[in-house]
């Protein structure tokens, strides 16, 4: 049975690295196909509806990011143990414009305005504190931010 522990980012052992510094996600792709693997890690997870899979792929597999998404939609909407989304950890991480990160701001444009919980900073000032992320990163979320301006309930 898979159990998640927060305080470890493996998540049943696919993340964590072997002696020879292949991780074990790797190794199961290696053996048994990217497709089959795929379908059995969503089989398994798509049960347990709370585990961080993509949060864990941002912080130590960008190359996976694309096939959560695609097998556990889901993984885009989730937030970690500090409440964060997974663009605010993308952000915050310094990712670069590319395929896996447009994938990420879209699955999150519902929340675009949403300051990350951990630096209280929205998406396109997080991008911009962050020295690893590109200038195209940050135009293209002012751009995204500023469409949604005004589209909000005002609170209550």
């Amino acid at each position: 049975a898979i159990q998640h522990d927060p305080g470890n980012p493996n998540i049943g052992g696919l993340f964590a690295s072997k002696a020879n510094g292949k991780m074990v996600i790797d190794k199961m792709i290696e053996h048994y196909g990217s497709e089959n693997s795929w379908k059995c890690i969503q089989r398994v997870l798509s049960r347990f509806k709370s585990i961080p899979i993509l949060h864990q792929s941002i912080l130590s597999a960008t190359k996976h990011v694309e096939k959560i998404i695609k097998f556990l939609p889901h993984a885009c909407l989730l937030r970690d143990k500090d409440k964060r989304l997974p663009i605010h950890l993308a952000l915050a991480s310094g990712m670069k414009s590319s395929p896996k990160l447009t994938s990420i701001i879209h699955c999150n444009l519902q929340f675009i305005g949403e300051s990350d919980p951990v630096t209280m900073q929205c998406a396109s000032q997080l991008a911009a504190s962050e020295p690893s992320c590109d200038k195209m990163t940050i135009g293209y979320l002012v751009v995204i931010e500023k469409s949604f301006e005004g589209t909000k309930e005002p609170e209550r």
